[in-house]
């Protein structure tokens, strides 16, 4: 992540939900690598813990209809369920799918040449992903694999025949393209919902709202500080809960409870942090000296 003025004014995060933009910020000349990292490592917790926060916080809508209704929601809980809990590739999985997700929820926001073909992958995904759907159709990894990089190659290469005019389409229509990835990143999310708990359908959006969330501040953290930050951040986000679940699993107390404890810690910050960006007004610039 970009070493950036300590951290982007306050409210920036509050303007861009509200109005999208590509504006980027610059790294500060004259820091050392270790203040570079020290400073990127605290900026990257502290989206993190926002990230909990929203999370939280969108999930009451959800939680206040399941009261209502009377519902029983539970959740897939595929990976708590899997051999990989005592396996060092848990935390390879999930760095794998965040790179992954962000590619395709996200990568095409640069609206240049590397974005333009991340954003043609991502249009096979989808396609591959509702074929396997309507015709109940699993295809192996291997074949996933090989047709998101063929679209990959096709979509770089071909860059001379439309890739201008993509680019020119990302610019005109940023914001729009912003809310509406940060909705079908949502979406794609019910999937982590056994399928017959959701019921009537038009809850659905409800229970993916923190996800629909947490695709806004991704895009944000994309749009200021690059690709890698937003995998980066999506990374621990995800990563950060995965092993309070494993170590929670496992019995594994001296491990279970401080990484637990940091987590509510970061959620904590997270929660001042936002309160601060939806009702805190942005310092005045000052003068120089």
């Amino acid at each position: 992540m970009n070493a950036t003025e300590g951290r982007d004014r306050r409210g920036a995060l509050r303007d861009f939900v509200l109005r999208p933009s590509r504006d980027g910020t610059a790294a500060i000349p004259g820091l050392s690598m270790a203040q570079r990292l020290r400073q990127g490592v605290q900026e990257s917790l502290r989206l993190v813990g926002i990230g909990y926060a929203a999370s939280l916080l969108l999930l009451l809508p959800a939680g206040a209809v399941s009261l209502a209704l009377h519902l029983s929601v539970a959740k897939s809980n595929l990976l708590m369920q899997s051999p990989l809990l005592r396996s060092p590739l848990a935390l390879l999985l999930i760095a794998l799918a965040a790179t992954l997700e962000e590619c395709v929820f996200r990568g095409f926001l640069s609206a240049r040449r590397f974005g333009v073909a991340l954003l043609w992958m991502a249009l096979p995904f989808f396609g591959v992903l509702a074929t396997t759907r309507l015709l109940d159709f699993t295809p192996s990894l291997t074949q996933r694999l090989l047709a998101f990089a063929a679209a990959f190659v096709v979509g770089y290469l071909a860059w001379p025949l439309y890739g201008r005019a993509t680019a020119a389409f990302i610019e005109r229509h940023f914001r729009g393209l912003v809310w509406f990835s940060a909705l079908v990143f949502g979406l794609a999310h019910i999937s982590n919902y056994q399928s017959d708990a959701l019921s009537p359908w038009w809850i659905h959006p409800l229970f993916v709202l923190p996800q629909m969330g947490l695709g806004l501040l991704l895009a944000y953290v994309r749009s200021r500080h690059g690709l890698p930050a937003s995998i980066v951040v999506h990374f621990l986000f995800d990563a950060l809960l995965v092993l309070v679940m494993i170590t929670k699993a496992q019995h594994w107390t001296l491990l279970a409870l401080p990484l637990g404890l940091f987590v509510f810690g970061l959620l904590l910050w997270g929660l001042r942090t936002l309160a601060l960006e939806i009702f805190g007004a942005a310092p005045e610039p000052q003068d120089p000296a």
